[in-house]
């Protein structure tokens, strides 16, 4: 995952 998306890989993972 992306450094923007590792604060919302919690609630919503876009890359997995």
């Amino acid at each position: 995952n992306f450094p923007l998306d590792l604060a919302a890989v919690e609630v919503t993972s876009t890359n997995g």
